[in-house]
């Protein structure tokens, strides 16, 4: 699939987008808890209305011709190293399988970077899990680099 004849729009992400953005976490072959349903959708809406209310982290809907095919959050933290400059967070990139391989991730990073510049901010991080050896490539291939090695707790 190539993009030349499409319509691609990224917008923030509305309270009706919901229901697709989690069908689109639920396609990603490693997520084995995020499944929208009547009993998961309070859940999801209440999240939602966290990060609208949120002034550093916003939640995007990546559209080709009206269809959510992807989505992302852009998360700002201001850190007091580095001259006090801002850091921007990527996270949750999902694009749905069908349009994989196609330059929506390309579009996402691009949106990422010069949304991030605007704002002040110095760097972009990620994280990928590590059985994302496919995604790690394409992260490298357009500038990122395996700078840190992170940890997580369960709570």
């Amino acid at each position: 699939m190539t993009l030349s004849n499409k319509n691609i729009s990224i917008r923030l992400a509305h309270r009706d987008d919901l229901e697709a953005l989690v069908h689109l976490f639920a396609e990603d072959e490693f997520n084995q808890s995020d499944r929208w349903t009547e009993e998961s959708a309070p859940a999801y809406y209440a999240a939602f209305e966290k990060v609208q209310v949120s002034e550093n982290s916003n939640l995007y809907s990546v559209l080709i011709d009206g269809e959510i095919v992807g989505t992302f959050t852009l998360v700002f933290i201001p850190v007091i190293f580095g001259g006090g400059a801002h850091r921007v967070v990527l996270e949750g990139v999902h694009v749905s399988q069908h349009h994989r391989s196609a330059g929506i991730g390309r579009i996402i990073l691009e949106f990422t970077e010069k949304h991030a510049k605007e704002q002040g901010a110095k760097s972009v991080a990620l994280t990928s899990k590590k059985v994302r050896i496919r995604a790690h490539g394409f992260y490298e291939k357009n500038g990122y680099l395996k700078s840190h090695e992170g940890f997580r707790k369960q709570l």
